[in-house]
């Protein structure tokens, strides 16, 4: 039951802190506000402090691939897209 617990809230806390908009150390306040919620003190989120930078980069990775696929896909659906230049890069 413990096991259960630590594995849903280290899942829920990892998902929450990747939906959250990419402000540098945003992460941070968002834990401290879960682990507070789920009666963990929140002078635990200083644990997670060394393991911010690492993660912001990851965040900034997805959130770049992200806006190239959405931007990728409304300009196909909106015809925008030069097919020539389309299939020679997709040709390679």
């Amino acid at each position: 039951m413990y096991i259960e617990f630590l594995i849903s809230f280290f899942v829920g806390t990892l998902l929450l802190t990747f939906t959250f908009p990419s402000v540098t150390g945003s992460t941070v306040i968002v834990m401290a506000s879960i682990f507070g919620m789920a009666g963990v003190p929140a002078s635990v989120v200083i644990l997670f402090i060394v393991i911010d930078p690492i993660m912001d980069c990851i965040m900034t990775a997805g959130n770049v691939a992200g806006d190239i696929s959405s931007a990728f896909v409304v300009a196909r659906l909106n015809d925008k897209v030069d097919k020539e230049i389309y299939a020679k890069m997709h040709s390679r």
